[in-house]
């Protein structure tokens, strides 16, 4: 799961299941340490949490209220056929359509 936990300007994507923390972490050097016990990992250029996921769930309330914590939706790809036929049925619906049907979905 994927999260962004903003404070300000400064905004950091926070990624459960690598455990890691990244952004502009920078000014946000102290609350990453603080509140979700992670330290820094300079060869990766990241934070790391072996516990960052708990640490989430335990105190999502309060990272909400005070940080603006929001998980990051994924945005589902729907893919629809071209209109590539000029009269008759509907090669995949098998009806008559205009090339707009969601018999992909």
């Amino acid at each position: 799961m994927k999260y962004e936990m903003s404070r300000g300007r400064n905004t950091i994507i926070i990624d459960t299941e690598a455990g890691t923390i990244s952004g502009r972490t920078y000014e946000m050097r102290d609350v990453i340490k603080s509140d979700l016990y992670a330290k820094w990992d300079a060869a990766n250029k990241v934070w790391r949490s072996d516990k960052l996921a708990e640490t989430i769930e335990e105190y999502k309330e309060y990272l909400t209220r005070c940080y603006k914590l929001a998980e990051i939706k994924t945005a589902e790809t729907v893919t629809t056929h071209k209109h590539i036929h000029t009269d008759g049925l509907c090669p995949i619906c098998h009806t008559y359509c205009c090339g707009d049907c969601m018999a992909n979905r």
